[in-house]
């Protein structure tokens, strides 16, 4: 029995074929989520929708790629929350890619109001709450919360809308191509160093990849400085634009990994931003970094241009934005 009317219609983001609900005091179809994943078709090209009610589910969570098209609907993004505590510097045998508390290879996944979270602390290296590879995949309303290596954008086509992003050192990272829009990504406090948002890595020839933070509002902490990003590769590109930088923001904007790496072939890029970590002169100036993109630079980093957003995202029923709106 499927409890459809557990569902109000706002979480009715897309048509479903099958809906399952999970709750933890055993009232719904499942008490655990990993139970419902395994209970989804994996030959069914129907969306498969699993509804999670209020609770912490500790558990670690694989979307495989073979399973396409599920949906994970959270009863409210504060109080269902997936949380997972692995990291590298709690076990010296784990990977950053084995930290994840959620993984996800399956296209075309959906999740909307739940957080993800690492909870290993800020002295335990990389954590990674999310990491993704579903092609074609989208997040709206989601927090995603740890400190060093937070959201894992490991490859492929992604789309995040009205999030929340948490963490430390280079809390945003991968090989993937994604858009931000409306999001608030959040630097963390901590004791030593400096942060960093981003670290991308690209690959050569290959413009179609980066991070593309649009319309979004960055919370930097008191201490220590926070930066926009630094390349992972000597391919990374990341722009942000129209976006409200608080701060203290490093007013370099961008650091580099280390002073070896050639940066004349990245592309670091702000267009229009606003607030008190906008201040573009004292922006670092080098080879790969555009402080002052125009429009037509930056129309290339939107969703329409950047992700191909208008031949996919209509389908999932979440807002976006396919150009640079109204330029103020």
């Amino acid at each position: 029995m499927f409890f459809l009317f557990l569902l109000p219609p706002s979480y009715w983001l897309v048509s479903s074929h099958e809906l399952v609900v999970v709750a933890q005091d055993g009232s719904a179809n499942f008490t655990r989520i990993n139970d419902a994943v395994l209970y989804a078709s994996t030959n069914s090209m129907h969306r498969y929708v699993i509804y999670i009610k209020q609770g912490i589910y500790q558990e670690y969570i694989t979307i495989p790629k073979h399973l396409k098209n599920l949906t994970m609907v959270g009863e409210r993004q504060d109080k269902t929350v997936i949380s997972g505590n692995r990291s590298v510097g709690g076990n010296k045998y784990l990977t950053t890619f084995g930290t994840a508390t959620v993984n996800v290879s399956g296209p075309g996944f959906i999740a909307q109001n739940l957080t993800i979270e690492n909870t290993a602390g800020p002295n335990m290296a990389q954590a990674v709450a999310l990491r993704s590879d579903s092609d074609y995949s989208a997040f709206y309303r989601c927090r995603f919360a740890g400190y060093q290596d937070t959201l894992y954008i490991h490859r492929y086509t992604q789309y995040f809308r009205e999030c929340e992003v948490i963490g430390t050192v280079d809390f945003i990272f991968g090989s993937g191509t994604a858009v931000f829009q409306n999001c608030t990504i959040i630097s963390r406090n901590r004791q030593n160093g400096y942060n960093t948002i981003t670290a991308h890595s690209g690959k050569p020839g290959r413009l179609d990849l980066g991070f593309s933070f649009q319309f979004c509002t960055v919370v930097t902490a008191d201490h220590p400085q926070t930066y926009l990003g630094r390349p992972w590769s000597i391919y990374s590109t990341t722009v942000f634009m129209q976006s409200k930088l608080g701060g203290p923001i490093g007013q370099e904007g961008w650091v580099v990994w280390n002073k070896a790496l050639p940066v004349d072939k990245l592309y670091y890029g702000e267009f229009r931003n606003y607030g008190p970590g906008s201040n573009l002169s004292g922006r670092v100036q080098r080879a790969g970094v555009h402080n002052h993109m125009s429009p037509e630079e930056a129309l290339k980093f939107t969703v329409s241009k950047f992700l191909n957003g208008d031949a996919w995202l209509p389908a999932t029923g979440i807002p976006y934005t396919g150009d640079l709106g109204e330029i103020i």
